[in-house]
């Protein structure tokens, strides 16, 4: 236990007075000075002495020293106090001797890890890599001793491509980049390619890129689809969005259209990667294999904590459907408990950063607001259902941002869903590889619908050079980890209490209207049947059969009003009584993924208000229109879908 010497650092002894310790000048005022003995170990040796005495004897070696004390060393050890303030030599005292050795002993270590640490560090980091490529080795010539097979998801062939991937890692980070900024050939290839562009000639080579791409896929499209010709539909759903986006813009004659087609054209190669061609449609149903797998680790720790009502198996005799709250929910406290201890390591944020240089190289957005629109792909805007995370992520810059960045980053956040609530919507049936696939298309999406109906008309203060990404916060990954964990619960009990309220308030209102309706005669008369009259064009010009748009325009009505949460719920029961076909539910999935509805504005208004509070009214200017971008957003994605996907 640590001892305190204050004022004039003195110890009152058990049958006598104050004595001073050490202090030449008794009169010396020492108010401001607290001596603090950190590391004393009992002196046993005079306790045996003296068994009855009640005031012990301890060795130590005293951290912080006043003016003018008497000190007497000894091995680096200082004033020694006895039970009665008498000092006492460490040498008389065995205990004192090995002490002060052992922590001699552990000094000397430490020092030396200290100057050698990066040696040590190099020696450990080889000794790993030397073991796990021998493990690899060892696992190859297994693989083909046994004549298996190389399974690039779940077998050898995974770990191969997971250790090529770490290797080319380092082999760029530590050696490639290096050489690269140390000899400066980009510095080079920077001024070869600006006086190439100021030349007349190549002034008008951006316009011949988008108009040669558009026509690659004009002709692509014309004949891919010659065997269902229904799909281009979809084509006139892309065409109505970025018209009615040109028509209600802030400002029509600002719209650089470089950034709306550069978005559009992003979506319809990430569909086309990911949808369309088999390698891209594996890798990422793999991806979505793993994370769904992943994530069901959860039940080991939920059905601990809730036993049968996670896996609805009380008894052999009984069998019953997970209870959602407790299995399904449960997920987002491992999400988040995982994706803290990344965003300590920086994982996040260098992934982020990456994807963001993308999306601000080829549609020429700001930096703040791409990496934005790349951590919404990740971690979404929700965190305790406040929307903070991703622009956690760029908090220091929100404050400079213009309008037109401020209504691109909510847009993101409308047009996205949370990383966090991926089970749960896995939980109503929706494949892990739309959800994946339209997180992806709607980046892009989001920063184009956002340029169109608020354009840019200053000068953004940020910029790719200004732009850091910081590090968690807490002391450790395990603080991380448990920081993670705990974020969440307010974000659990949010997504409860509005299914609850927002079920019961559907089933209430159905009720009063069904009421109204008989009244004159009418019956099937329901809340959604309304809100889904209006939107019957938009789900026909996504795509969906004609006979079908009632029941899409259902879901967008529900999910615009209420949440997405009872849309995919509503979504589940229809697959459930084969209503939808396979096109149209996988059309709905993508246009009901995101954060768009009326609920999450005033979320989102708390949210950026709490970060930015001197903006408050800008960003409640900006919000209603921010939610139709996201929306725009979400319903592009379904149409570029719409287009890509075939009746195989």
């Amino acid at each position: 236990h640590p001892v305190s010497l204050s004022g004039r650092s003195q110890l009152q002894e058990p049958d006598g007075p104050y004595r001073s310790v050490g202090v030449d000048n008794p009169a010396m005022s020492l108010e401001d000075h607290v001596i603090t003995l950190p590391r004393l170990t009992p002196d046993l040796a005079a306790i045996s002495k003296n068994p009855a005495q009640p005031f012990p004897v301890f060795v130590g070696t005293m951290e912080t020293e006043l003016p003018g004390m008497n000190e007497k060393r000894n091995g680096g050890n200082t004033a020694y106090v006895g039970a009665r303030g008498e000092e006492k030599d460490p040498e008389e005292e065995e205990d004192g001797i090995a002490c002060g050795c052992f922590w001699r002993f552990r000094s000397s270590i430490a020092e030396s890890y200290q100057t050698n640490q990066r040696y040590i560090r190099m020696v450990l980091v080889t000794l790993l890599c030397g073991g796990y490529n021998a493990y690899l080795v060892a696992a190859i010539w297994h693989n083909r001793e046994k004549g298996l097979s190389w399974d690039f998801c779940n077998g050898l062939g995974f770990l191969l491509v997971v250790t090529g991937l770490l290797y080319f890692g380092l082999f760029y980070f530590l050696i490639l980049k290096p050489l690269w900024l140390r000899f400066g050939p980009m510095e080079r290839v920077r001024k070869i390619t600006e006086a190439i562009h100021d030349r007349p000639v190549f002034r008008y080579a951006p316009f011949g890129g988008h108009f040669g791409f558009g026509l690659a896929v004009a002709v692509f499209l014309i004949v891919d689809t010659k065997e269902d010709r229904r799909r281009l539909i979809s084509i006139i759903g892309i065409f109505f969005l970025v018209l009615f986006g040109f028509l209600f813009s802030k400002h029509p004659d600002k719209i650089k259209w470089r950034q709306v087609f550069w978005g559009l054209g992003l979506q319809f190669v990430f569909g086309l990667v990911i949808l369309r061609w088999e390698v891209g449609n594996q890798v990422l149903q793999c991806v979505a294999d793993k994370v769904t797998a992943f994530l069901g680790f959860t039940d080991a720790g939920s059905s601990f904590v809730f036993g049968y009502l996670v896996d609805g198996d009380p008894n052999p005799a009984l069998k019953f459907s997970p209870v959602f709250a407790f299995k399904v929910l449960s997920v987002i406290f491992f999400f988040g408990f995982v994706t803290q201890i990344l965003y300590y390591y920086g994982v996040i944020q260098w992934i982020v950063v990456k994807l963001g240089w993308v999306l601000h190289v080829t549609m020429g957005t700001t930096a703040a607001e791409s990496m934005n629109a790349a951590a919404n792909i990740f971690i979404g805007m929700v965190k305790n259902h406040t929307f903070t995370e991703a622009p956690l992520i760029i908090k220091p810059y929100l404050n400079d941002m213009t309008k037109s960045e401020l209504h691109a980053v909510m847009t993101g956040g409308f047009a996205t869903i949370a990383g966090g609530v991926f089970a749960a919507y896995l939980s109503f049936g929706v494949k892990g590889l739309h959800l994946l696939t339209a997180s992806v298309m709607s980046a892009p999406a989001a920063l184009a619908c956002s340029k169109l109906l608020y354009p840019e008309t200053r000068v953004s203060k940020t910029t790719a050079k200004n732009i850091k990404i910081e590090k968690g916060t807490e002391v450790n990954a395990l603080d991380a980890a448990a920081h993670g964990a705990n974020s969440v619960i307010m974000l659990v009990a949010n997504i409860v209490a509005n299914l609850i309220a927002m079920l019961a308030f559907v089933a209430f209102l159905n009720a009063v209207i069904a009421w109204f309706a008989a009244l004159v005669d009418l019956q099937g008369i329901t809340f959604e049947y309304l809100i889904s009259l209006p939107l019957i064009p938009v789900a026909w010009v996504m795509g969906v059969e004609w006979s079908q748009c009632h029941h899409v325009a259902e879901l967008i009505g529900i999910k615009t009003v209420l949440n997405e949460f009872v849309g995919y719920q509503r979504l589940q029961e229809m697959q459930k009584a084969s209503i939808l076909s396979e096109r149209s539910e996988i059309i709905a999935t993508y246009a009901l993924c995101g954060f768009a509805n009326l609920g999450s504005i005033g979320i989102l208004m708390g949210a950026l208000s709490g970060l930015i509070p001197e903006r408050r009214s800008e960003i409640s200017k900006l919000v209603v229109r921010a939610m139709i971008a996201g929306n725009m957003a979400c319903l592009l994605t379904a149409c570029v879908a719409g287009t890509l996907l075939t009746t195989s």
